[in-house]
């Protein structure tokens, strides 16, 4: 595993040569979560500032963290059936739900705004959604269920 995130960090690192030094364009500010893995993904990357946001961590799994759906769907059935009626609201057990995470993003969200040239966010899957969503106006409802695949660049761009 750590050759494959290795080897998708050096082709993220020409990605964004591409996108920024061979165009003449400023290299992007890049914000990780704490993580490990965002932190080696976002590693080869050349920019000025690499900054680790704590507000940036994956949703808090609580009890069920480092389970699977599947997991979680055989072990605690009740807690699979919440989180399927309501994914926008339920909290896992000592964890956090999509709501919480939107209102941890806040401050990110307004570091974003505040920021006049380019921000290369590596992040998780819940993290991205809500990101995109508030960025794209879509609604807080919608927001648990946007397809956000993995390894994979979104590039947003302000409307001005």
């Amino acid at each position: 595993k750590p050759d494959l995130v290795w080897n998708f960090s050096k082709k993220l690192a020409v990605f964004v040569d591409q996108e920024f030094s061979q165009r003449g364009r400023d290299l992007p500010l890049v914000w990780t979560s704490q993580r490990k893995r965002t932190r080696q993904t976002a590693a080869a990357i050349r920019c000025p500032v690499k900054t680790c946001w704590r507000a940036l961590n994956e949703i808090d799994a609580g009890i069920c963290e480092g389970m699977t759906y599947a997991e979680v769907r055989e072990t605690m059935p009740t807690v699979h059936a919440a989180r399927t009626k309501d994914k926008l609201r339920f909290r896992y057990p000592e964890g956090e739900s999509y709501v919480d995470v939107i209102h941890r993003l806040e401050p990110v969200i307004m570091e974003i705004e505040r920021q006049k040239g380019p921000i290369f966010i590596v992040a998780h899957q819940a993290i991205i959604r809500a990101l995109y969503a508030f960025i794209a106006g879509i609604s807080q409802e919608e927001c648990p269920h946007l397809p956000i695949n993995l390894h994979t660049v979104f590039k947003l761009t302000p409307r001005t």
